[in-house]
Formats: structure tokens, sequence, C-alpha cells
């Protein structure tokens, strides 16, 4: 026998107390719901993968060209850094030992060891996700030269607000495919189970009116599971009917045996009474 399924597990409490079709209809709300959370949530994380590397190789490209183009420490003006402000790119450079040299406008961008080691030679390049005045921005590294890195911050806070909306229209979708799932599936389960509750209907009216007569067959192509509980309560049908008819005859034999000697006693013992009168 097959153990019972971690779903029948975690719903049981409340299955319990359903019909066989409410359980169905339950356990298979809960597949589908299991499903749906699964793919939305391997739907975001795709989406989010291909959002940042798309943006992250973007910004590595600006910064790249940047420096191939002799932007270093030395020549990088605030000017320079506050019209790359404008369009929500935040540019920095540092030193080997952490030293600011360049921060664009008025926003302060944290660094950490990654862009340190990029500094120091120790990586080629880093990225990284920051929370800067409680928005979030994807910050990228490169190395500018000796013992320097170019790093560019750049606002997602346009690619947040796609992710949201990817997360409502996901979450949207998931809810109306459960509820469906749901009536779905309590249709299913009920038109399913009819032929069962037609037999549970049999089997109370053999009890309660001793009628024996064979339920009609479903017209069906194929011989499933149903056709077949059918025949074998048809066929135990039709054996209780042909006990029941043996029980009869044996009791209307015996009967008959049983009265010839009877009568046979009863004549003589009115003999026996008229002989003794």
């Amino acid at each position: 026998m097959s153990k019972p399924g971690f779903l029948h597990w975690l719903f049981s409490p409340i299955t319990s107390r359903l019909s066989l079709a409410g359980r169905v209809g339950v356990l298979t709300t809960a597949a589908v719901a299991f499903t749906l959370s699964l793919v939305s949530l391997t739907v975001y994380v795709t989406v989010y993968d291909e959002f940042i590397g798309t943006l992250d190789e973007s910004m590595f490209k600006r910064a790249e060209n940047a420096v191939e183009g002799g932007y270093s420490p030395s020549n990088i003006t605030r000017q320079q850094a506050e019209l790359l402000s404008i369009t929500g790119i935040q540019l920095l450079t540092i030193t080997d030992n952490g030293g600011t040299l360049v921060v664009s406008g008025t926003e302060t961008i944290p660094v950490n060891q990654h862009e340190q080691l990029v500094a120091a030679g120790k990586a080629t390049h880093s990225a990284r996700t920051a929370t800067i005045h409680g928005l979030p921005y994807r910050v990228i590294a490169v190395q500018a030269g000796p013992g320097q890195a170019l790093i560019l911050a750049q606002s997602m806070e346009s690619t947040q607000n796609a992710l949201n909306r990817l997360t409502n229209v996901l979450f949207l979708t998931s809810f109306f495919g459960v509820i469906l799932a749901g009536l779905s599936g309590w249709a299913v389960a009920n038109n399913g189970l009819r032929p069962v509750r037609r037999l549970t209907d049999a089997t109370e009216r053999v009890a309660r009116t001793k009628d024996l007569t064979p339920l009609p067959e479903r017209a069906s192509k194929h011989d499933d599971e149903l056709a077949r509980l059918t025949r074998s309560f048809n066929t135990m049908l039709d054996s209780l009917a042909e006990t029941q008819q043996r029980e009869r005859q044996l009791i209307a034999d015996a009967g008959h045996e049983i009265r010839t000697p009877l009568t046979s006693l009863r004549t003589n013992i009115e003999s026996l009474r008229q002989g003794a009168a």
C-alpha cells in the first residue's frame, strides 16, 4: 500500500471533516496552488536575473568605455559627475586605500570591500545592490588604473517598479488560477463520484427494502474501474438473490416434508381418540 502524500498529510486535519468530493477538491486546489507558486517564483527569479544581468552589462560597458576614453580620478570633474547624476548615474572614484576622490552631486555612495578589492587590483570588477537614501541602486566598479577604481551607481527604481508590476500580475494570475482550479476540481470530483454515490444509494436501498434488483450499467466504451465496480455489485446482488431463492425453496421443501408426517400423525391421534371413545 502506498504511503499518503505530503499534501494529504498536510491537509488531513481539514479534509478529514469533508466529503470525498470535498477532499479531492481541496487536495487539487492545494496541488495547483503549490505548482503556481513554484512557477511564479521561477518566473520572478528568472526575470529579476535577466533585468540585473542586462543592467550590469550596460553599466560595465559604460564604465569600461569611460576608462578607455581617458577618464580617471585626475581628470573627472564634479561638473561631469553632476551631468551623469541627472540621468540617474552616480559617479565615484576611489584609491586602493579607500580614499574618495570625486563624488557626484550630493549623493554618498557607500563603498565596501568589493570596490576596494577592485581598486587594489585583486578583482577586475564587482557588482552589487545597495540602498542609498531609501532607494535601490546597482553599484558596479571597474579598474581605472593602478590603485584606482571607477564606480557607477544607477538607480534601480524603474527596474523595481517593473518587478512590482510583475509581482502583482503573478499574484493575480495565481490567485484566480487557484480559484478556478478549486471550482474545476470540485466539479470534476462531484461528477466523477456520481456512480459511487449511486452505488451507495443502491446499498442503502437494498438494506432498507431488501430489493435485489441489479443496477443499470453505464454505457461506456472503456472498461473502467467504476464499470467493473457496478458489475461486481450486480454480481453480488445476483448471488444474494439466488441465495435468497434457495433459502425460500429449502424452507418450502422442508415445510412440505414436515407437513406429510404431521398430517399422518394427526390422523393417527384422531383414530386413537375415536377408538378410546
